[in-house]
């Protein structure tokens, strides 16, 4: 499947009035040449060096043409003017935020760009402050912006458009950037300014994310393979994910992860499987802690975290991996292992399952040298409304040890995804009446709009003046104009939060809410 993520870019001018309507801005993306095993690009520095009112682009930490198999004409070349820290001058590279297309590569520090970087004269003066700047050099290879392009702004300065990416690449990193033509009114009055803004994204998954551990539980006092894969709220894989992890209640006992001890951040990020691989060694683990818990190693990434509990082992194991399915079930590794881990071979191995569309299509079989067999299990829990669960439960012929693999379906009307799949109850919007007030001076008024539209409220000179919008839930973003012989700006209260020079934030909940007041202020 393929997913949308919308991106808006608000554009201003110096004093933060919103842009002119129907200004046209560029989007662009790009997100290859990447490295795998950190989720980072590959030609990238961090001493770049654009040529003020020129073509010239140079690095002394280049490798344009090696790098990521090397750069080429066509490429975009990003330059991180707005992110410099630590500058004596503050912001004193903002005008060199580029993204230029590269029209020819010298050599591995030199290379040159299609269109003139700007002067970074908004003091007055040109300034070259020399090799500072961040950038990345790369291509659009897996997503694309999809609404025609340029774009024109709205009347309160807002531009819209839509990245797409495949779901098999959640996770990759990607850079974004918007761009509009600006006028130079410093030291090249009438000439043309590229003014724009990168931000570093990634192709996101639907909310919320969940974490699996497999082994689960994870056999204590030996050295094991322990795998973590994450995965969104619609089942696809999060790719470039770096997991923190953390051993707990180990009372005596120790633990290590790849040779980490006790906690630390997984060396690996997730592969394009939203998998990292690693090795688990445990000792002195007893069956308590002392009174302390359970002993246990977490995962952790954003707001995701999972936990498997290690058991003080002695005997033999079964494990499974992965330890639980998704709706759709997927095919299940069992292993075999004796009390040292040593694999157990020629031991046949059954299974049962629960729920009502939970079944094994084939396997379990004959455990192999490496004590491993392999299980295929199906189910159909992903239903609209109701979704379903169930386990399914694999053991020796004797009966022990045992090992279950649960399976949780979603419920796809509660994916955040558009259009709603076929079968999904749409329940309206309960809207919110917001009390509006605009209170002005003797001698100046002021009036605001909303975006999205649906609440305005126009002010009277030496009065207060009331209106009433019906809002559905949302985040409103309110634009206030004062005016008058001296208008000043407007001071906000109520339910309002201030975002900027004559502007305020308004969070609208989905269920109906009493009380919701913004009151504009003009002296």
């Amino acid at each position: 499947g393929v997913y949308s993520y919308v991106v808006t870019a608000h554009a201003t001018d110096r004093q933060g009035n919103p842009i002119l309507p129907n200004t046209p801005i560029r989007f662009g993306e790009i997100d290859a040449p990447v490295n795998d095993n950190d989720g980072t690009f590959e030609i990238f520095g961090v001493a770049g060096n654009p040529q003020e009112g020129g073509t010239l682009f140079t690095a002394t930490d280049g490798a344009f043409t090696t790098a990521g198999g090397g750069a080429g004409p066509g490429d975009t070349l990003l330059v991180f003017g707005k992110d410099v820290l630590g500058h004596p001058v503050l912001d004193g590279n903002a005008d060199l935020e580029s993204a230029a297309k590269v029209a020819s590569i010298q050599n591995g520090q030199t290379l040159h760009v299609q269109n003139p970087f700007n002067w970074n004269d908004t003091t007055g003066n040109s300034v070259d402050y020399g090799p500072v700047l961040p950038y990345i050099i790369g291509r659009a290879q897996i997503g694309n912006i999809s609404s025609p392009s340029p774009v024109l702004t709205n009347n309160v300065g807002d531009a819209t458009t839509t990245l797409n990416y495949p779901a098999s690449r959640l996770g990759h990193i990607t850079a974004i950037w918007a761009q509009g033509d600006g006028v130079n009114t410093a030291t090249h009055p009438g000439s043309t300014d590229l003014v724009t803004d990168i931000e570093i994204a990634a192709f996101y998954g639907v909310a919320p994310a969940t974490i699996v551990i497999s082994p689960n539980p994870i056999p204590g006092n030996i050295t094991i393979p322990v795998q973590v894969c994450i995965k969104d709220a619609l089942g696809s894989p999060l790719s470039g994910v770096v997991f923190n992890f953390t051993f707990s209640n180990l009372g005596v006992g120790s633990g290590t992860l790849d040779g980490i001890s006790t906690a630390g951040t997984v060396p690996q990020v997730t592969d394009a499987s939203g998998c990292v691989n690693t090795t688990v060694a445990t000792t002195g683990i007893a069956s308590s802690s002392g009174g302390t818990g359970v002993p246990g190693l977490t995962f952790t990434a954003g707001t995701a975290t999972a936990t498997a509990p290690i058991t003080a082992g002695g005997g033999l194991a079964l494990l499974a991996k992965p330890s639980a399915l998704g709706g759709n079930g997927g095919t299940v590794t069992l292993s075999l292992l004796n009390s040292n881990g040593t694999p157990v071979p020629g031991v046949q191995l059954v299974g049962t399952c629960t729920g009502a569309t939970v079944g094994i299509a084939s396997g379990p079989g004959v455990t192999n040298a490496q004590g491993q067999t392999t299980v295929v299990i199906t189910a159909d829990l992903n239903q609209p409304n109701a979704p379903g669960s169930g386990s399914c439960t694999f053991t020796t012929t004797t009966g022990s040890p045992t090992v279950t693999v649960n399976l949780q379906g979603i419920d796809p009307c509660k994916s955040g995804v558009s259009p709603l799949p076929t079968g999904c109850t749409i329940t309206p919007p309960t809207p919110s009446t917001v009390t509006l007030n605009v209170v002005s001076g003797a001698t100046n008024t002021a009036s605001f709009t909303s975006n999205p539209p649906g609440a305005s409220c126009s002010g009277v000179k030496g009065s207060t003046q009331t209106c009433s919008a019906t809002l559905n839930g949302g985040t409103y973003l309110f634009t206030a104009v004062p005016t008058g012989a001296t208008p000043t700006a407007v001071t906000w209260s109520g339910s309002c939060t201030p975002s900027g020079t004559n502007k305020a934030t308004l969070i609208v909940p989905t269920a109906a809410t009493t009380g919701l007041t913004c009151t504009a202020t003009e002296p």
